[in-house]
């Protein structure tokens, strides 16, 4: 697929065992063991697909550390983001977001949230404020978003709570969480009330089609 644009592809291969996400397996795998914890499959089921929502946060940091093509900005695409035009079959680029804040990471707005709603609420009823799917930030907020990220995932877990990143960036954005966990770097919410399109907004947003 990348044929003829190995100038500008890295391909970097990761046993996962060595990375911090998955070394949260077995305290995620007991959690989900607990008497009643609910059921959301598989984010609540299958503890390997918890420690892979996490491990994007983590592979981003390491590519931003790496530098591998000296850039300014880097983002998070999930392998299916992109899903509904795959028929295109059209070579794209990623540019900046529309009117992007430098100094905060950008991400969608899943659906509009009562941020005073408490972290247990949040991961046992599955709920969601901000999407995953895409983000997209610069060299110097990733890295301090990351580790702001990582300490809010130990900190729920300590508390038996655990379910997608998804629950994790909304209980962390709460009115009471927020002056605990002290993010450093805000999400720039990006928004469309267009029913469905609400996941994939912010990707379109920065989806270029090169001319062949």
């Amino acid at each position: 697929m990348r044929a003829g644009k190995e100038g500008t592809t890295k391909i970097v291969l990761v046993d996962r065992e060595k990375l911090w996400s998955f070394g949260w397996v077995e305290r995620i795998k007991q959690i989900y063991s607990i008497p009643g914890y609910p059921k959301f499959h598989p984010n609540t089921v299958v503890p390997e697909y918890t420690c892979a929502q996490h491990a994007k946060y983590e592979l981003t940091e390491q590519a931003v550390k790496s530098n591998h093509f000296n850039t300014t900005y880097y983002t998070w695409i999930d392998v299916g983001y992109f899903r509904l035009i795959t028929e295109r079959k059209k070579e794209f680029v990623i540019v900046k977001p529309p009117n992007f804040n430098e100094s905060r990471v950008a991400m969608n707005q899943v659906y509009d949230a009562n941020m005073d709603t408490p972290p247990e609420t949040i991961f046992k009823g599955n709920h969601v404020w901000i999407g995953g799917g895409f983000f997209f930030g610069s060299q110097d907020t990733l890295p301090l978003f990351i580790a702001d990220y990582r300490q809010a995932v130990q900190r729920y877990l300590d508390m038996s709570l655990s379910c997608t990143d998804q629950q994790v960036l909304f209980s962390m954005n709460t009115n009471k969480e927020k002056h605990i966990v002290q993010q450093r770097v805000p999400i720039q919410r990006f928004v469309n009330d267009v029913p469905g399109d609400c996941w994939f907004f912010l990707g379109y947003a920065c989806y270029r089609e090169l001319l062949q």
